[in-house]
């Protein structure tokens, strides 16, 4: 009786340790900023074990916000290019990996979720939920607006 018990507790918490992993996003440098991200902010003259205590010290003590949060439903608001860009309805701009270009063509205010693909050269794989189609897409960079100059009379 108390194997039963012992094997059934394992069991239990193997797959609470499993789904919380899932649950919990932890932030990998490469995976969240764009290549041209880390060279300004000098990530990439870091080593790698200096990267890695880096992600460890951000993990601590932040809690990611993903695209894939429970309270934010996101759509494809427009679809540019035919399909080479998809603009969300949480305002992120997102180029798509070419030989995904034709798939992501027909998506049109489609409901998303986007995580990380593991891709470092298109981190982010964006899934169509009602077809449970997927693409790959790296996000673009938006552009802080230029102040405007006043004549001087």
């Amino acid at each position: 009786m108390q194997l039963i018990r012992a094997v059934s507790a394992l069991v239990i918490f193997g797959a609470t340790a499993l789904y919380t992993t899932k649950l919990i996003a932890t932030i990998r440098l490469d995976q969240i900023m764009t290549v041209d991200e880390q060279k300004k902010t000098g990530i990439t003259k870091l080593s790698e074990t200096q990267k890695k205590e880096l992600e460890a010290w951000i993990n601590s003590k932040f809690i990611l916000k993903t695209a894939t949060s429970q309270e934010e439903t996101i759509s494809v608001q427009v679809n540019l290019q035919n399909g080479s860009r998809l603009l969300l309805s949480n305002n992120t701009l997102y180029e798509v990996a070419p030989p995904d270009r034709a798939q992501a063509s027909a998506w049109l205010s489609v409901i998303v979720t986007v995580e990380p693909s593991g891709d470092p050269a298109y981190p982010w794989k964006i899934t169509n939920t009602a077809t449970k189609s997927s693409i790959k897409a790296k996000l673009v960079p938006q552009q802080a607006p230029q102040p405007t100059q006043k004549s001087q009379k």
